[in-house]
């Protein structure tokens, strides 16, 4: 199959379209696919994230280290990797993680786990949500390797000697919970899978077509209680970003926007994903009388 916008030869299961999961969002996504063409043939690789101060001596972080393992694109779609947007607020989350102690967190489009397995040492409760199989899949795994969990070595994981040298993060696991979450149902009279409300939504590009703005927008409303935030990173290249912004100000919402903070830009410049270079904002999204801070 050729993709005339950018002259790469891709196989049948590994198209643009493939990697969006056939949501049946338009939008350009601006994603180097001839990047992620090479990636979706390597094995799984495993990146090792530190946080906190590094001592060159000892060779590790005072925060712990967190491990994420990445699916090939073919398996994955856009949830098969660590992307810029979940490094920066997975930096940010660390960095206030007080606001977390003793709330619940639910994270939409999850990805990898970063940012919800960041925000599992601190919170009472975690929900880690996606809606492709191979990579809710992946997450459980992740979230296993960062609890001190036998996962079992993968063959083709180009980094399996991390496994076996564990200076981890240590989170919980009783708090980090797996679930599936289809946005397109939200209007559906299928089964609620959480039938509660959480104080506080994390997310990271979740916005980036104009087929997803709607959903998002009752994602959020249905599940953030009425004095609750929702905290989104996003690259300012995304499409329906403005159109999201009017939905969720109509819903009764306030938003309040920040560029990316200097800690956090230096967090993704030593562990960079080798996505392109883009800009992104902090979004926070709350009703009034809300006691969580936007960010800061």
């Amino acid at each position: 199959v050729s993709t005339q916008s950018t002259g790469v030869e891709f196989p049948v299961s590994i198209t643009p379209e493939f990697a969006t999961m056939q949501r049946e969002r338009i939008g350009q996504i601006n994603i180097n696919w001839q990047d992620q063409f090479i990636l979706s043939k390597k094995k799984y690789r495993r990146k090792t994230l530190g946080f906190g101060d590094y001592n060159k001596k000892k060779r590790t972080y005072s925060g712990g280290e967190i491990y994420i393992r990445e699916l090939p694109l073919a398996e994955g779609g856009l949830g098969c990797a660590l992307w810029d947007g979940s490094l920066i607020l997975a930096s940010w989350l660390y960095e206030h993680s007080d606001l977390f102690i003793g709330r619940t967190v639910l994270e939409l489009g999850s990805g990898c786990g970063l940012p919800g397995i960041v925000v599992s040492r601190y919170a009472t409760r975690v929900v880690l949500t996606d809606y492709i199989d191979q990579v809710l899949e992946n997450l459980k795994y992740n979230v296993g390797i960062n609890s001190n969990l036998d996962c079992g070595d993968d063959e083709d994981d180009t980094d399996t000697q991390t496994k076996h040298n564990l200076k981890q993060f240590k989170i919980n696991i009783s708090k980090a919970e797996i679930r599936h979450l289809d946005w397109d149902l939200i209007d559906q009279d299928s089964p609620d899978p959480f039938n509660e409300k959480f104080d506080i939504i994390i997310g990271t590009e979740l916005t980036y077509s104009l087929k997803s703005v709607q959903t998002l927008a009752k994602v959020v409303d249905k599940y953030l209680k009425p004095d609750g935030i929702f905290y989104e990173v996003l690259s300012t290249d995304r499409d329906g970003v403005s159109q999201f912004l009017d939905v969720i100000k109509e819903m009764g919402f306030i938003v309040a926007v920040h560029e990316v903070p200097k800690n956090q830009k230096e967090f993704l410049q030593i562990f960079k994903t080798g996505q392109r270079e883009e800009n992104y904002l902090l979004y926070s999204f709350k009703r009034a009388g809300t006691p969580y801070p936007d960010f800061k």
